[in-house]
């Protein structure tokens, strides 16, 4: 109602307050004054004030001490690329002649998300993101820096020591954790088999420097129990402990005094009375009476007692005292209680023996693994990339990531080690030190159930300085949870700096109907302190086992789920939440797994015949270069529905060529474009609930390879030429009940028959090797040994990459592939399923190194050509129904090919195109040159051809 009358009813409200216009009258409205919805590193106000006389506004900004950062004297208000942090802001209006003001604390929060979570892939195929799998997720991992006076509630802002319990020299820090599998369902942990392994490591060290020299003296444990008695001034054996014996006097009596003390420890003392009571002490606390049997003998007063322990050290170890001894004089003075004084107990434990100055340098990028069963560690190098090493921001706090899944699937259950990481020892400031590591597996065991896992991995950086909370949502999607029933859900989270003593830290699931949010917790820590520095992984052995492991978090639980309240049935996607009130955390590794269903197709491969072989075929059977090598694949459904539009995928391994196929359900065709060498396709259709069981046989395949004769195989030296027929990846189906999707089919060579583990699936192929000496020495020159596979693209365009996909069915199955060889751990760069080939312009030389082997190489090039030139043409003319010839071009390139098109956006080229003269008219075609049919410039060049009517014929006529 912007009228005189209003205006005048507001002069007249605002006139009456205008004489006692103070700060008390002052109204301000300062939008998120704490920063709950501010963007990181910004502080946004919202504010006006109304009232007469007040001519001017302005806000302004300084920092915690009243230190001017800024002004803003003009709407909006906002102050952006702020750092974390406690800021004043000072909200001014000049009222009449004078500047008037109110100011408020606001605590700018980071929750900045560094590197996006994404999906984490294995390196080997068939790649996957979402793992459907009978089995499980199981996560292990271990501290490897500690408090020297360790507590079970300290923070890491102290003083912090090297772990190292390996007993290896050579070794500054250490420490370990048992991997185990479910027993679920009475499933064999020793039978299940490893399908995925990542190792992290996190930690805070050097603010300045991801790669730093360490000297330091060299230790191994050694196990130590021995008794011990010791007298005034003596120290304990294999402590820091010295013992002082006085005589002490309560003002009714002199009573022997024993003073345990160690530089940075804690003191313990003992009372030994006239009349034989004892009491003792821990550090300022109060007396404890002991229960003691006193005995005197020539002089001599001895108290025997239970053992009672003064200092333990983690991984060390561990004093005890059970027996103290004096003169039974009750008047002597200092020296005779001195001399007639012993203190006797035990020392047990490890202790560390010293071997000598050791001068390392350590690589934030770099850490040594090794399972309890091998002698020597493995190193294993991060990429650059993977994951995230700042120096100057994010409190310094590094994550790291390596695929190990080789190492584990070679070794299996058991104790690993993990040493040597870049971490330093002493006191860190606020923040400190800190420093572990964790070991995330996938595997799969026919006896469990269904389940969906996924992995995410990336670099959240959560830091508050108290006030309101800030969060970070994270999205995870691809899963499908069990159609009905329960659905058991299970999260693993890795996340580094999280203090025990610091609240406010949280973890929240969004509920099925997306209208709430759930706080989680495990059994060691709470929905207010969820990053506490504990590692709870189930319960597995770990070396040292601390409760509180000064900055590291592993943790691996159930998320609560009754009545399925938070993912429900035939769930695709969630959310989690996590922020702080006060902490400052680094989140970086998430894995999830959720019951599922998945229909049960299982292909079983086995080899009927070999060429010039006889007797059984097993492992390791020797076939020769051009001989076949015959298979049947027998289809099941071992599921309780039907699966609609079964294919299965076969791909062709590199060591042999595809010579025939049949099938007696469905179709079968070879396609050589379906993988890197070619597919057999065998489009199943409908495969059936079996009406007599889950081991009918619906449906079989017969198919015949031959081994390769290829020279640049056969004669590499270094490797051993082998056919492993598998895979299966490229395989699909959908469950007719459930709509879920099979997304690769499980295809084994049978089931174990003796052992442990009889009736578990085995899902590695029968290797055959190939015997291939003589016929590289009858055969093959020396130019044909040395060639290397080429692989060719053509036109890929800006900003291109090739996927390892792309030539990875070339070379044997697990295959890693890198720039250089020999591999050189941080130097040489490796080629993975996220670190993708590069694509630029002419002839890259590549390695493949084969899984388990050390010597062994492929050599091979990728050539990329990028084609865009056109060739030179002419129109040309004919008569109708003449005879015409190939269009007139002449390429740009002369090794360049001429293909012609019918019409501008034709996808058809065609070689050596004459036109047709049929009709007259004219008719523009178009012609593009280039390597070949795969491999064309994109330009296309128009021709004209123009046919001309043929003349009417004159007519003469003659008269008389």
């Amino acid at each position: 109602m912007d009228t005189f009358f209003s205006r005048i009813v507001l002069f007249l409200f605002f006139g009456l307050l205008s004489g006692s216009l103070s700060a008390q009258t002052y109204t301000a409205n300062p939008t998120n004054p704490t920063c709950n919805s501010c963007a990181d590193g910004k502080i946004d106000v919202e504010w006006s004030y109304n009232a007469k006389h007040v001519n001017a506004l302005r806000v302004k900004l300084y920092d915690s001490s009243w230190n001017w950062i800024q002004t803003d004297d003009t709407y909006p208000y906002s102050f952006p690329d702020l750092s974390v942090g406690t800021y004043i802001v000072s909200y001014e209006y000049k009222y009449k002649n004078d500047w008037n003001y109110i100011s408020q604390r606001v605590v700018l929060t980071s929750s900045k998300v560094r590197i996006p979570f994404q999906q984490r892939t294995s390196q080997y195929p068939p790649y996957e993101k979402i793992y459907r799998i009978k089995g499980d997720f199981t996560m292990i991992g271990n501290t490897n820096l500690t408090l020297k006076n360790y507590s079970d509630n300290g923070n890491n802002s102290g003083d912090m020591v090297y772990v190292d319990v390996d007993s290896d020299p050579n070794t500054l820090n250490s420490s370990s954790a048992t991997l185990d599998f479910s027993t679920e369902n009475d499933a064999k942990p020793q039978c299940s088999n490893i399908v995925y392994a990542g190792l992290y490591w996190t930690g805070r060290s050097s603010t300045t420097n991801n790669s730093f020299p360490i000297s330091k003296m060299g230790t191994v444990p050694q196990v130590v129990d021995e008794v011990f008695t010791v007298e005034d001034n003596d120290k304990v054996p294999y402590s820091d402990y010295s013992i002082n014996v006085w005589r002490g006097d309560d003002g009714y009596e002199y009573i022997v005094v024993y003073d345990f003390s160690a530089l940075g420890e804690e003191d313990v003392r003992f009372l030994f009375y006239n009349n034989g009571d004892i009491y003792y002490r821990i550090g300022t606390g109060a007396y404890n009476k002991v229960s003691s049997n006193v005995n005197t003998s020539f002089g001599i007063m001895t108290a025997s007692f239970s053992p009672i322990k003064i200092y333990s050290e983690v991984g060390g170890i561990v004093l005890t005292i059970d027996e103290l001894k004096r003169g039974s004089n009750v008047y002597g003075n200092d020296t005779y209680y001195s001399n007639t004084s012993e203190a006797s107990g035990r020392v047990s434990g490890e202790t560390k023996v010293e071997t000598g100055n050791i001068t390392k340098t350590y690589n934030k990028r770099e850490i040594y693994i090794k399972h309890s069963g091998e002698s020597a560690y493995q190193k294993i190098t991060a990429r650059a990339d993977d994951i995230h090493y700042p120096t100057t921001s994010e409190s310094s706090i590094f994550a790291a990531y390596a695929e190990v899944t080789d190492y584990v699937q070679k070794h299996g259950i058991g104790e690993y080690f993990v040493a040597d990481m870049a971490l330093l020892e002493g006191d860190g400031g606020g923040t400190g030190y800190s420093g572990g590591w964790g070991l995330v597996v996938v595997y799969e065991n026919s006896k469990m159930k269904w389940r969906d896992v996924t992995l995410f991995d990336g670099y959240a950086y959560v830091q508050h300085l108290g006030g309101a909370s800030t969060s970070y949502e994270l999205p995870i999607s691809g899963f499908k949870a069990v159609q009905s029933g329960d659905v058991k859900v299970k999260l693993g989270i890795m996340a580094s700096e999280g203090d025990v003593n610091i609240a406010g830290d949280f973890i929240e699931i969004q509920n099925a109907t997306q209208t709430n949010w759930a706080r989680l917790n495990h059994d060691d820590n709470n929905t207010a302190n969820f990053f506490n520095s504990s590692i709870s992984t189930g319960g597995n052995s770990r070396n040292p086992n601390l409760v509180n492991n000064t900055g590291v978090d592993i943790s691996m639980f159930d998320v609560p789920n009754s009545g399925n309240v938070n993912i429900a049935n035939s769930q695709t996607s969630t959310k989690f939440r996590y922020g702080t009130s006060q902490d400052t955390y680094a989140i970086f590794a998430l894995a999830m797994a959720v019951d599922a269903y998945v229909p049960e197709a299982e292909a079983t491969n086995i080899i009927t015949h070999i060429e010039g072989v006889t007797g059984e075929i097993v492992d390791g059977t020797i076939v020769e270069p051009g001989k076949t090598i015959s298979y049947k694949m027998e289809i099941r459904n071992r599921g309780t529905e039907v699966v609609n539009d079964a294919r299965l995928v076969l791909p062709i391994p590199y060591t042999t060529e595809y010579v025939s196929s049949s099938v007696n359900v469905g179709t079968v065709t070879y396609d050589v474009a379906e993988g890197a060498t070619g597919s057999i396709v065998w489009e199943i259709g409908n495969l059936a609930v079996p009406s007599e069981g889950p081991d009918q046989i619906l449906g079989t395949l017969t198919y015949t390879v031959k081994v390769t004769e290829d020279c640049s195989i056969l004669g590499n030296s270094n490797c051993d030429p082998s056919v492993a027929v598998g895979g299966g990846g490229g395989s699909t189906g959908t469950g007719a009940t459930s709509g879920t999707t099979i997304s690769g089919f499980s295809i084994i060579q049978g089931y174990e028959t003796d052992g442990d583990c009889v009736g578990e699936p085995i899902v590695t192929p029968v290797k055959i090797i190939i015997d291939a000496e003589d016929y590289v020495a009858a055969n093959c020159t020396v130019e044909e040994i040395n060639s290397d596979q080429e692989f060719f693209f053509c036109n890929l365009g800006p900003p291109a990459s090739i996927p390892i996909t792309e030539v990875s069915g070339n070379f044997p199955s697990g295959s890693r592939f890198y720039n250089d060889y020999p591999v050189v751990e941080g130097v040489t760069e490796e080629f993975t399923i996220s670190n993708e080939f590069l694509a630029d312009i002419g002839t890259t030389t590549y390695y493949a190194v084969p899984p388990g082997y050390t010597t062994c190489y492929y050599t091979f090039k990728i050539t990329v050509k990028d084609v865009s030139s056109i060739p030179t043409v002419s129109d040309v003319t004919y008569c109708k129904d003449a005879t015409a010839n190939v269009i007139q071009a002449t390429p740009s390139d002369p090794s360049y090919e001429l293909y012609y098109y019918m019409t501008e956006t034709d996808d058809t080229p065609l070689i050596n195109f004459i036109p047709p003269t049929d009709k007259a008219g004219t008719i523009t075609y178009y012609v593009a040159e280039g390597e070949s049919a795969t491999c064309l410039s994109p330009n296309r060049v128009p021709v004209v051809v123009t046919v001309n009517p043929q003349p009417k014929p004159i007519g003469i006529f003659f008269s008389n």
